[in-house]
């Protein structure tokens, strides 16, 4: 076992994680909780809820 197999085991590995993630980011159940966030910048509420560290939870 030479470091070009090892190099190869890596990047099949990489590659499956890869596409696992992006079956993931693409599946149907995920549809709505990244049209709500491709929503957040047009939110009209954003600039008034800029509050930092405690002030957020009170």
């Amino acid at each position: 076992m030479d470091i070009n197999f090892l190099r190869g085991v890596l990047t099949v590995v990489l590659m499956f994680l890869f596409l696992g993630l992006v079956f993931k980011v693409y599946s149907p159940s995920q549809k709505k909780k990244y049209e709500q966030a491709g929503l957040l910048p047009l939110d009209k509420q954003a600039p008034d809820s800029q509050a930092t560290g405690s002030e957020k939870f009170k």
